[in-house]
């Protein structure tokens, strides 16, 4: 039941802080200049550092107390309420100016082997949009245990695999990249807040057990 619970909440929390990075995918994606190898694993590095500097909470609950650990809720309480104002200010807006897709057919990818200068371009924009990543992801990491932090790093490692492919499903089909932008605005800040809320009325951890 705790690993169901565990993972339930790290894609819930994956998905809030990357919806926006979705759409960087996106553009690296109609870039021919860049192979997918190379955004797959630039995306994996830049997810991955982002992921290491949560983790540094996790050793702050050793010498901070609990109740003010918990305080750190109202990062992702900040960040959700600031997108769902953004996404206000933008409903008016059409979806299609957001997104630039095109057709299968225009990806032309070079076949070339893994560019280190591409990876590190992917990977230096991927931790450069992570500040909501990382203002959710330490008060998360700061309220769980040492098994609970490797369940849901492994499982954010294995959602960036998983959004490297919606990803590219979304810019060679653009009516489902149209209903998970919609629908995704909408929810996520609610997602976000709820995450902060229960961070901020734990004291210091959104879990009643420890794995």
């Amino acid at each position: 039941m705790e690993i169901i619970l565990t993972c339930s909440v790290a894609v819930t929390a994956f998905i809030a802080t990357n919806l926006d990075d979705m759409f960087i995918l996106i553009y690296f994606f109609t870039r021919n200049e860049f192979n997918k190898g190379s955004i797959v694993v630039g995306q994996y590095i830049g997810i991955s550092i982002l992921i290491l500097i949560s983790m540094l909470a996790y050793f702050f609950k050793f010498i901070i107390p609990p109740s003010y650990i918990a305080l750190l809720g109202i990062f992702p309480i900040a960040i959700g309420l600031n997108h769902l104002c953004k996404f206000k200010k933008n409903s008016s807006h059409n979806l299609s100016n957001k997104i630039n897709y095109t057709n299968k057919k225009d990806i032309v990818h070079d076949n070339s082997s893994l560019s280190i200068m591409n990876i590190l371009k992917v990977a230096t924009v991927t931790f450069s949009n992570g500040g909501d990543n990382i203002g959710v992801y330490a008060p998360l990491f700061a309220s769980l245990s040492i098994s609970q932090i490797f369940l849901t790093s492994t499982t954010f490692l294995v959602m960036v695999g998983i959004w490297c492919i919606i990803s590219y499903i979304m810019v060679i089909n653009k009516i489902i990249g149209y209903k998970l932008q919609e629908y995704g605005n909408i929810i996520l800040p609610f997602v976000l807040i709820i995450i902060g809320i229960g961070v901020l009325t734990s004291g210091g951890s959104i879990f009643p057990f420890k794995v």
